[in-house]
């Protein structure tokens, strides 16, 4: 029985749990709760999003934004010592537009940003309308052209030429960063890798959505360039009048993406009167930024941004930090919608304060117009007066006057030519300024600072003083004069190579009057060269004159020490302003003015005692000054070694040159006021022509003003400065400074 046969399959007494209708029922049920349960919490949450956290999320929509934007400031005015303004601040208007306003064509993905943000959010998905508001963003652009030149008086195309000319500045600007790039290029980042096959089934598709959800897309390698200018507003016209920006300001929606930009303009209200000393403030160049970050690590003390302005050369550049006012800043508050809610002044903002120099405007503008009649008329027509040299007389290319205090270092006009009007060379168009930069003449080298040339005879009164200090020569002693000094080809005086004569029985006051060269030649022969370095030394040449201008050259006084050949005839040459030697017009007045003080080199400077007007806050001025204020130069400096009555010679031997009918620079004579001085006509070589110097002083018995007279390749000094100085001591006299009267 154990191995009877048994049924494969028994009944199930419970057949009912294994119905073939009830296994999916229950299946379905329960993937339908899950997905329920899902899609009500996703559901629970854009209730919760649109309801309850909807104020959350608008309230950062319709938060306020705050901006810091500067306060311009006016930079300090520069006055002439009577009170005239030479220097000045004046406000301005410029209209700017932001850049995507004026490029055409118009930029596509701008076009169509802006076209969407006019658009209802239920319309941005819709091409027809979005096509529509691209037409209407592009219409109004040409409605906005036409209500700019209606607004402006402009035409339309000269602005449309504003518009091409800033459109090609951005686009060479955004080439040359491509270029700096290396171009663009459409290559992926990354080389991809091979794609293993797909696995079959739930698995597969599973990997899908995986790969979906966590690999980036491909993208190009650089996107597209944009650089900041493509996205800042660039001035379309600049100073407009007041109507038009209260036009421009009421009728925001006629001039999309135009606002209005105050502003100061630099104004030189005299054109190029004394434009060499005053200099340029203009807009700071990137370089000059890199320079002062690198000055100031820890901060700018005057804060210098892109597009501020910086003094360029002259009294600007010396007191830029008196000059310069500081901007203040005030804290803007603007809804989304860029509406202002609330302006606060954070720092108020601090005009520059004025710089007065030390010299009267009709004083200066009357030496200016010596110098550029001097320049503009062949000085021929100059009184006869016994020659220094033998010199084609020609029109000079350049020249400076300068007139100083004896007693201060002041100086009463300090005229270059020639000169460039300071508002042309503000804003410069390309002819004008390839016009100037090609001018022979060198309108922008400035002579009073920087033309370094040799003295000529003018040189023989500090070589007298060696003479006389070193007791080479006696003042009354005589020298035989025959013209020359061993051979007649060589070594001579001018006026033997013109009659074949010499100037015969000759004292050191007669050497002087008829500026001997011979007598100086033979001088120097005994005196050798050192004691003539030394004395130019304790003169002032070689050295600055602490004058509060920037770049002025020192010149050089030959050394025969300096382990170069010396040959006896470089001693004499040095002796009579020639040889190596080179000085500058300051240098010369300097020296001129310690002859008639009595022996005190007293430091130049253009600008007055500035009593208060030295800014107190902010660390503003005081190490930017540096270069000007202290030092040796600053203070004034007896010469050392004099011997009593040593420049009491000189200065009556100098006031023969002027009141001798034989002397040198009779014809500066003027009847009403004494002058002394001394002619000098310098060899330029290369065949140029001689430079003429007149350096003296006025009254002669009782000094009080030094000049200097120099044109450069002017020919004899006699003959072509002296006129000058005539007239320089009369303005100066009239203007009551011969008399201490200011």
């Amino acid at each position: 029985m154990r191995d009877a046969p048994r049924p494969t399959f028994t009944a199930d007494p419970h057949p009912e749990r294994w119905s073939v209708d009830a296994a999916p029922t229950t299946r379905l049920a329960l993937l339908f709760l899950a997905f329920l349960a899902l899609f009500s919490v996703i559901a629970a949450r854009i209730v919760w999003i649109q309801g309850g956290a909807r104020d959350r999320f608008l309230a950062v929509w319709d938060r306020p934004v705050e901006s810091l934007e500067p306060i311009p400031a006016r930079d300090g005015r520069i006055l002439s010592a009577d009170g005239q303004v030479l220097a000045y601040d004046a406000p301005r208007f410029d209209l700017l537009i932001h850049y995507r306003w004026l490029e055409e064509p118009a930029n596509d993905a701008w076009l169509t940003a802006t076209a969407r943000e006019r658009l209802a959010p239920s319309d941005r998905r819709k091409k027809a309308k979005l096509a529509a508001a691209r037409e209407d963003v592009l219409r109004e652009r040409v409605r906005l052209w036409q209500g700019l030149a209606e607004v402006t008086g402009h035409p339309a195309e000269e602005l449309a030429s504003s518009r091409q000319a800033i459109q090609t500045r951005v686009e060479r600007m955004l080439r040359a960063v491509e270029a700096r790039r290396g171009g663009a290029t459409t290559e992926p980042a990354s080389t991809p890798l091979v794609e293993t096959p797909a696995r079959p089934g739930l698995r597969g598709l599973w990997d899908r959505v995986v790969k979906e959800l966590t690999t980036p897309p491909q993208r190009d390698r650089r996107d597209p360039l944009v650089i900041q200018e493509q996205l800042d507003d660039h001035i379309l016209v600049r100073n407009v009048p007041l109507p038009v920006v209260a036009a421009v300001e009421s009728q925001g929606a006629r001039f999309p993406g135009v606002k209005t930009h105050v502003a100061t303009d630099r104004v030189y209200p005299h054109g190029d009167l004394a434009a060499h000393v005053l200099g340029l403030r203009q807009e700071i160049r990137p370089e000059d930024l890199a320079v002062r970050q690198e000055r100031y690590p820890g901060g700018d003390p005057l804060d210098y941004r892109q597009g501020d302005r910086i003094g360029q050369g002259g009294i600007e550049r010396t007191y830029e930090a008196v000059l310069r006012g500081q901007r203040g800043v005030r804290r803007i508050t603007r809804n989304r919608r860029g509406e202002t809610l609330s302006s606060v002044i954070v720092r108020e903002p601090r005009d520059g304060h004025d710089v007065t120099l030390t010299f009267d405007l009709a004083v200066q503008l009357r030496a200016e117009q010596l110098l550029d009649g001097a320049l503009s008329a062949n000085s021929d027509r100059v009184p006869e007066s016994p020659p220094e040299e033998v010199n084609e007389v020609t029109s000079p290319t350049g020249g400076c006057v300068v007139a100083v205090d004896i007693r201060t270092g002041a100086l009463l006009a300090a005229a270059t030519a020639p000169r460039v009007d300071q508002q042309l060379l503000l804003h410069p168009d390309r002819d004008s300024w390839k016009q100037i930069a090609k001018d022979p003449r060198r309108p922008l080298f400035s002579r009073l600072t920087q033309a370094a040339v040799p003295p000529g005879s003018v040189f023989k009164v500090v070589s007298a003083v060696a003479g006389l200090q070193e007791g080479a020569i006696q003042p009354d002693e005589p020298f035989l004069c025959r013209g020359f000094l061993n051979e007649p080809d060589r070594d001579r005086c001018a006026v033997y190579r013109h009659t074949g004569r010499g100037h015969g029985e000759t004292t050191l006051g007669d050497a002087l009057c008829w500026s001997c060269n011979v007598y100086f030649f033979d001088m120097a022969m005994r005196l050798g060269p050192g004691p003539l370095e030394d004395w130019a030394y304790r003169f002032g040449f070689g050295v600055r004159t602490g004058i509060d201008l920037p770049g002025e050259r020192v010149g050089a006084v030959p050394n025969p020490r300096g382990g170069g050949k010396w040959y006896p005839g470089t001693t004499r040459q040095l002796a009579v302003g020639q040889a190596s030697l080179t000085v500058t017009p300051l240098q010369v007045a300097r020296m001129m003015a310690a002859v008639a003080n009595g022996g005190t080199l007293v430091p130049l400077h253009l600008r007055q005692a500035p009593g208060d007007e030295s800014p107190s806050a902010g660390g503003h001025g005081a190490m930017e000054l540096v270069e000007f204020a202290s030092g040796p130069e600053r203070a004034a400096q007896p010469i050392e070694g004099l011997i009593p009555g040593t420049l009491e010679r000189i200065r009556e031997a100098l006031r023969l040159v002027v009141e001798d009918p034989q002397g040198t620079g009779r014809s500066a004579y003027l009847g009403r006021v004494a002058i002394a001085g001394k002619t000098g006509t310098a060899e330029a070589g290369g065949g140029k022509q001689d430079h003429a110097w007149f350096a003296g002083y006025a009254p002669a018995e009782e000094p009080r003003v030094a000049f200097v007279v120099f044109l450069e390749h002017g020919g004899s000094g006699g003959k072509a400065a002296g006129p000058l100085v005539r007239e320089l001591v009369r303005t100066l006299d009239d203007a009551g400074l011969l008399r201490g009267e200011r």
